[in-house]
């Protein structure tokens, strides 16, 4: 991709060769992070994450919007009962269902449409997107960020939109 499309272009409609560069998914912190948690039992704090955000708090006074160590616990419980709400009903929630909340899945995961209806990971929700990943949810929700013309020409966009 010759550049990187943010969420405020979402829902545009944009032709090119943007989605022709396609490679797997590589291994994030956040994903390394999820599976030692869920998949190997460890604690937060073992899994190193705990360390990493009290790391950014020291150099630049906040990681993630957290500032103390009790934010940065917080937010991983969060996680805990994102992921036990998952592993219970088969699917996460939207964002829209989630406390505090700003609009649909705004700060969710995040996907461009290629031309051939293939849904490609761009950012944000690296955490959700993680949980579903482990769980192997077959639906996840999502923001839409740029789609194809050829896509929307071949119907892809109502497919993906169906619950």
């Amino acid at each position: 991709m010759d550049r990187t499309y943010r969420r405020r272009e979402s829902g545009m409609v944009v032709a090119g060769d943007w989605d022709q560069s396609r490679e797997p998914l590589p291994e994030t912190r956040a994903a390394r992070v999820i599976h030692d948690h869920f998949v190997k039992g460890m604690s937060w704090a073992e899994t190193g994450i705990v360390d990493y955000h009290l790391g950014k708090i020291a150099e630049k006074g906040i990681s993630e919007g957290a500032r103390t160590l009790e934010e940065i616990m917080a937010r991983y419980e969060d996680l805990d009962r994102v992921y036990e709400d998952a592993q219970k009903t088969g699917t996460l929630r939207p964002r829209s269902e989630l406390p505090g909340h700003l609009r649909r899945e705004y700060e969710g995961i995040f996907f461009h449409i290629a031309r051939d209806g293939e849904p490609l990971r761009t950012g944000g929700g690296r955490n959700r997107f993680a949980i579903a990943r482990v769980l192997k949810l077959p639906k996840i929700p999502a923001q839409l960020g740029i789609i194809h013309p050829d896509a929307v020409r071949a119907g892809y966009l109502e497919q993906l939109r169906r619950p």
